[in-house]
């Protein structure tokens, strides 16, 4: 009864509702949450299920190390055991007429103990489990630049729609002064009908794209919420604004180089590699003899008080013969690993080695050109000043004003867009030599 009361105990013990999963941190109260980029970051690390996910990968390949160093060190029990025991002796002595021995009781009360002393194959698949430990931190590295990465975009998309929205009310702003002028100048009889319309067109054009700048903060921080892993209803505020930092001067084969000693995917493949190594040297080293030591040590008797010592000591030395090809194959099997981790590798620095190249190039290229946006933004600021200048002088019409205000959503898209573009791949450049966590979280 009661073993059936055990094997049904998990069928009757569930739960009535749902447990809402639980990051492990208490948090603010509900509402928006303002947040630096480096606060952002920080709270990823912090709460984005990856990494404790992660974080239990290692803890569980620490308990497998423990069970395979376990193996290797000496094993004890304690038994006791009574029992009643009647047989015929004819089964043991022969002849031909039935002789029954018993009832009687025989009691056995002591332990056991066992201990590997040569064992190579289990030596190496405890040094593969540590090695695995590594592995495993490594991949946890791994997790933390990933994270790091997603929380640096999202918030960087986010910024990049704050700024859009900021230029979008500004050049509504401005096109409902100028509109407002040419209502002004229409009523003294200055400017035309025509002049107006223009105006009033070129204000709902502001005004929609005002709306939609508002649309993407939203969607852009929806993104940022779930890398964040917030609470159902917390909004999340970015803070900070996109910068322009003077650049400093790039060592292309000094980030490679630096790339190749840090990146944490091909840390965990080298690792992964040696861990391999190891197992093939297992494998093939099954073909070794192996020496282990048992014993045993009991009181033994039909009752306690005839009780005396009863022991059994053991050495067995084990030399495998003839296994079927199962260590062959088990060896050839740790070769292919080795080879399949050297081509992960391969691919991998291939991978990293154009990461590296790629993020530099882009971050050159937008530095550049955030120089030559902001110099065309100052620009097609004056050319809007003198539109509206000869407009209201009534040298000219708003058609020169029109164009200009066109000429400065383009020259402020483009702004923004080389500032996202510099920040975005600055943080590009940080994945890609394996430096986002220093970068962004120091």
């Amino acid at each position: 009864m009661l073993l059936l009361w055990m094997v049904h105990q998990p069928v009757l013990a569930q739960p009535g509702q749902p447990v809402p999963p639980s990051n492990g941190a208490s948090g603010p109260a509900l509402g928006r949450l303002p947040l630096s980029l480096r606060e952002a970051v920080l709270l990823a690390l912090k709460q984005n299920p990856r990494q404790a996910v992660a974080h239990i990968e290692v803890e569980q390949r620490r308990r497998a190390s423990d069970q395979a160093i376990a193996k290797l060190l000496p094993q004890a029990a304690v038994d006791s055991t009574i029992s009643v025991k009647r047989f015929n002796g004819q089964s043991i002595t022969g002849g031909r007429i039935p002789t029954q021995y018993g009832p009687f009781q025989v009691l056995d009360i002591g332990g056991e103990f066992s201990q590997s002393l040569i064992d190579l194959p289990l030596i190496r698949r405890y040094q593969s489990s540590r090695q695995n430990v590594v592995t495993a931190k490594d991949e946890v590295s791994s997790a933390r630049e990933e994270i790091v990465s997603e929380v640096v975009t999202s918030y960087l998309l986010v910024q990049r729609a704050k700024a859009t929205q900021d230029a979008a009310q500004a050049r509504r702003e401005l096109a409902q002064r100028l509109f407002d002028q040419a209502v002004q100048l229409e009523k003294n009889g200055v400017g035309t009908r025509l002049d107006t319309l223009r105006a009033n067109v070129e204000l709902q054009n502001e005004l929609q794209q005002e709306i939609d700048a508002s649309s993407c903060i939203q969607t852009a921080s929806y993104t940022l919420e779930n890398v964040l892993s917030l609470q159902s209803g917390q909004e999340v505020e970015a803070i900070d604004e996109m910068k322009y930092d003077q650049p400093p001067a790039i060592d292309e084969e000094s980030l490679i180089l630096k790339a190749y000693q840090q990146r944490p995917e091909l840390l965990a493949i080298a690792s992964a590699q040696q861990s391999a190594l190891i197992e093939t040297k297992g494998a093939r080293e099954q073909r070794l003899p192996s020496l282990t030591f048992e014993g045993s040590y009991f009181e033994q008797g039909r009752t306690f008080g005839d009780l005396i010592p009863a022991y059994t000591y053991t050495g067995t030395l084990h030399l495998p013969l003839w296994t079927s090809g199962r260590i062959s194959a088990e060896t050839s099997e740790a070769r292919l690993q080795e080879q399949r981790l050297a081509e992960l590798r391969r691919e991998m620095m291939d991978s990293v080695l154009r990461q590296v190249r790629t993020a530099i190039e882009q971050f050159r290229a937008a530095s550049s050109a955030v120089t030559v946006a902001n110099n065309a933004l100052d620009f097609a600021k004056q050319e809007v000043a003198r539109a509206e200048r000869r407009f209201v002088e009534g040298v000219s019409t708003n058609i020169d004003v029109v164009a200009a205000q066109d000429e400065l959503a383009r020259a402020s898209n483009n702004q923004i867009d080389a500032l996202y573009r510099y920040n975005q791949s600055r943080a590009d450049l940080a994945r890609a030599t394996g430096d986002a966590e220093n970068v962004y979280a120091r």
